[in-house]
């Protein structure tokens, strides 16, 4: 069960080679972690919550990250093929 979770974290944070990791997918995920993060410590401190505002704005860093990933996608290593592995 780790083993497949791990494979499964693994080919989250890899290009379309599954074999680089991908820097703009982990920042997202790291992102998206401090956003949830810092509105728990808001809200811990006492700061008011406010449903709208709070999904607005991780509607905003998903888009960004989504955005980043599409736009470095021509960029990404392409996978091997079995033609190419034997030459």
């Amino acid at each position: 069960m780790f083993k497949r979770i791990r494979e499964l974290t693994y080919n989250a944070f890899t290009g379309a080679d599954n074999k680089s990791l991908d820097i703009g997918r982990i920042l997202w995920t790291v992102g998206t972690f401090v956003y949830f993060g810092l509105s728990v410590y808001d809200i811990a401190m006492g700061g008011k919550f406010v449903p709208m505002d709070w999904a607005t704005g991780l509607g905003i860093v998903l888009a960004a990250g989504g955005a980043a990933i599409g736009m470095k996608a021509n960029a990404e290593p392409k996978p091997v093929t079995k033609d190419e592995d034997e030459k």
